[in-house]
Parts: structure tokens; C-alpha cells; sequence
């Protein structure tokens, strides 16, 4: 089997001392096939945008790990991964599999100068055009969608609908265009066309409404997702049918809506098992899904939600519909309203809810586990990852003292995190010394 290298970010591990469902599935599932597998989280030791390791000891410190491991695959999730293990190991296959658009990837001018090495592996279909005109050729692109490791469990459901997610309400530019009060008219007849008639080609409905104006505007299609997402008004539209949102930052919300914070329950779903049971509690899940996405993919949810005992009820996506075509019609809305009205009927509808989670757990067992997309990257890659027997390691180097010595002592990570990482790093801190009290760790 392989000794595959993990390298991704993610800062809300730092609080909480556990990995992510979704991290933890691949790891786990990884070993169970017999492969070693080595995971670095670089929001331990870098701020969100940068793979450059300031500090000489820490840095060292990395590279002997990972040479000491000697990884025969680098997987690194939008290209967030230590550049001294780039640098080190050239001639090992590298693949970049993403999680958001190519825009936010770190070091987009290190993947251009050395964009030979790479393959890509994209979980939105509508993507691949933005890495064609990047400069990966069309050999270097695959189609990779997420994977679950959910399992159903029979146990009382008692959340009539539920969402597990982030709050994602940044505006970006958008804010001081609505804020200069001198495109009222554009601005709002652009939300009328858009509600009345969705479409996912954000750039063209502010052209069409701006026309010459537009370029003075110096909009990218990054600036323009906040005004085209709708979370909180489709979560709004569900309270009085019972909603419970767990996730990150929503008690935030209280300033602006009060009645949507107190729908948040800050409980800690966070690992694989707390996200089984999330979802086989739920009568319905919803997923929203970020703009990023412009109407094609889905995101890691999605497949959780489909292989417990929820229902899903998706916002539009024409990846899933295509995948999913002749096992399940998954339940979809373009509007808050159409989100409202298609729950309101589900909750009723027993047998049908229950037959589209038999479907969707169908689905999911033929082709959305792990092992699935084990095969398609042992395929791609020419490289062993699925044994009949065996079971494989699993490091991570936030396991070892001497690392979080390191990264305690670390100033370059000080002048760089940004505030609220750093606030994660000192709950970090605290929950590592109490768990060494308490022989945990």
C-alpha cells in the first residue's frame, strides 16, 4: 500500500482538538485500505494564505518528519502545504484536490511556475474551464466528488429540520458599492432578476445591469458571492417549522437577526460520530451551498446528509442532479420560499421523505463511500491505495510534543495569523493543558 502524505487548513481544529468529519473519514478510511498516512494541518503554524514557513526550526523540524515518513503521493487540499515539503520531494506525485475555487488557493504563482507536477482534482465540474485558462492542461484535470463515511442509525429523531454549517456572511466589495447610495436602482433590479429568474453567471447580471459602469467598478466574480448568497433568509424562512443549527459563529448573528441565533444550538458537532448522529436525528437536513459553487457542485455535506436517516433538501446543484440521476430525485430549491414550501410538504409526507432517504442511502453505498474514490485515484494515479487485507498508520504531527513546543515559540506565526486565529490558538493552548493534566495527551 502507500504512504500518502495529507497536507490541508483548517483553524477551527485548533480550538477544538478534534479532526473534522470529513478529515476523519478519509484518514480512517485510508488506513483500513493498509495505506500510512501522514496529516499536516498548517493552521497550527501559518496564517491562511501563506505555505512559507518563517521559522527555520520549525521548518526544519517538518521536512525531518516527512522525510523520515517518505511519502510516495502528496495530497494537498487547495494547495495549503508547507513549501520546503514541495521542494524537497518534486519527483513524488503531487495532486491538489480542491475544497473552494481556484482563487483560493495559496501560492498560485508557485503552482504556475511548476504546474507540470500537478494533478488536480476538482469536486465542481464548472471549475475545470478556470484551470484550463490557469494553464493545467486538460490530462492534468479529473473529476473527483466528495466521499462519506456516515453510517445510518436508527435513533428519535427530535430536529424536525436541521443545518450544520458556517455562517458565511462577508460582503467584500459589494458593501461599499451598496453603501456609496449611487446604484439603488441596479442593485435591487439585479436581486428582482436574479429571484425571479436564478442564474449562476453573476458577473454577466452586474454587467448587464451596470453595462459601461461595470469595469470602473473593478469587480471579480469572488467579490460578487455575498450578494447572491442567501442563508440566512432560506434558515429564517424555517423557524417556525423547527430548525436547529449547529456549525460555527451563529450566535454572532444576534445583532442583525436575533431570531436566527436562537436557533443555534452551540453544541460540539464536530468529528465523524457527533456528525452521525447530527444527521440520523434530523428529519430533514438542509444545504444551503455557497455561490462559489454558481448552481454546478455540492459541498462535503451533501453526502453525509444522503448516507444517514435525514432527508436532504438541497439548494440547486446540476452536479448532483447528473450524479444522482437514476437513483434519487434529491428535493431542490433556487429561493428561500421554494426551501420553505418543499420542507413544509416533507415533514407532512412521511412515506415520501422516507422513501427519498432509502434512495439517497442507495445512492451513496454504490458510489459516494471512500472506497469509490480510492479507486478512481488508484486508477488516475497508477499508484496501490485499495488492499483486499491489511491495516495501515496514521500520524499527525500535531501529535508530537515537540511540535507544539515549537509552534508555541514560533514568532513568525504571531506577526502573521490573523486575530481571530490567534484567539483559537490560545483555546488551543488552554484545552492542551488541561488534557495533559488529565493524562489525555
Amino acid at each position: 500500500m502507500a504512504r500518502i502524505l495529507i497536507s490541508y487548513y483548517k483553524v477551527q481544529e485548533l480550538g477544538i482538538g478534534k479532526i473534522l468529519a470529513f478529515w476523519d473519514g478519509l484518514f480512517q478510511e485510508l488506513k483500513k485500505q493498509g495505506n500510512d498516512v501522514f496529516v499536516i494541518n498548517t493552521a497550527y503554524f501559518n496564517s491562511y494564505n501563506q505555505n512559507t514557513v518563517q521559522d527555520k526550526k520549525l521548518n526544519s523540524y517538518i521536512l525531518s518528519k516527512v522525510k523520515k515518513f517518505d511519502p510516495e503521493l502528496i495530497i494537498t487540499f487547495n494547495h495549503r502545504i508547507p513549501q520546503c515539503i514541495l521542494e524537497n520531494f518534486k519527483d513524488v506525485p503531487t495532486v491538489i484536490w480542491d475544497g473552494d475555487e481556484l482563487k483560493y488557493f495559496c501560492d498560485l504563482s508557485y503552482i504556475k511556475e511548476n504546474i507540470g507536477r500537478y494533478k488536480l482534482f476538482s469536486i465542481v465540474e464548472n471549475w475545470s474551464s478556470d484551470y484550463r485558462e490557469f494553464g493545467f492542461a486538460k490530462n492534468q484535470i479529473f473529476s473527483m466528488p466528495p466521499a462519506t463515511a456516515i453510517e445510518s442509525e436508527l435513533i428519535t429523531q427530535d430536529k424536525n429540520i436541521s443545518f450544520l454549517g458556517g455562517i458565511h456572511y462577508d460582503t467584500g466589495k459589494v458593501k461599499s458599492i451598496i453603501l456609496s447610495h449611487k446604484y439603488e436602482k441596479q442593485l435591487f433590479a439585479i436581486q428582482q432578476d436574479f429571484l425571479n429568474n436564478p442564474s449562476y453567471d453573476f458577473q454577466n447580471l452586474f454587467q448587464k445591469y451596470f453595462q459601461q459602469e461595470y469595469d470602473k467598478l473593478g469587480l471579480e466574480c469572488i467579490d460578487l458571492y455575498s450578494f447572491f448568497n442567501y442563508r440566512w433568509l432560506t434558515l429564517s424562512n424555517l423557524l417556525d417549522l423547527g430548525l436547529h443549527i449547529s456549525g460555527m459563529r451563529w450566535d454572532e448573528v444576534i445583532q442583525q437577526m436575533p431570531q436566527l441565533a436562537v436557533a443555534f444550538s452551540k453544541e460540539n458537532i464536530w468529528s465523524l460520530k457527533e456528525n452521525e448522529d447530527f444527521y440520523n436525528s434530523s428529519k430533514i437536513s438542509i444545504s444551503p451551498i455557497h455561490p462559489q459553487a454558481r448552481g454546478s457542485g455540492f459541498p462535503w455535506r451533501i453526502y453525509d446528509v444522503m448516507a444517514s436517516n435525514a432527508c436532504l433538501v438541497s439548494e440547486y446543484s446540476s452536479d448532483l442532479i447528473k450524479l444522482t440521476k437514476s437513483y434519487v430525485d434529491i428535493p431542490m430549491f433556487k429561493t428561500p420560499w421554494e426551501a420553505r414550501d418543499i420542507c413544509k410538504e416533507l415533514l407532512v409526507d412521511e412515506k415520501t421523505r422516507k422513501e427519498i432517504v432509502v434512495a439517497s442511502q442507495r445512492y451513496v453505498d454504490a458510489n459516494a463511500r471512500w472506497i469509490h474514490r480510492f479507486k478512481q485515484m488508484q486508477e488516475i494515479l497508477g499508484i496501490t491505495i485499495v488492499s483486499i487485507n491489511g491495516l495501515g498508520n496514521y500520524t499527525n504531527i500535531n501529535q508530537f510534543e515537540e511540535f507544539h513546543n515549537l509552534v508555541r515559540f514560533n514568532k513568525s506565526v504571531k506577526r502573521t495569523i490573523k486575530l481571530k486565529d490567534k484567539m483559537r490558538l490560545k483555546l488551543w493552548k488552554h484545552l492542551n493543558k488541561k488534557l495533559k493534566k488529565k493524562n489525555l495527551i
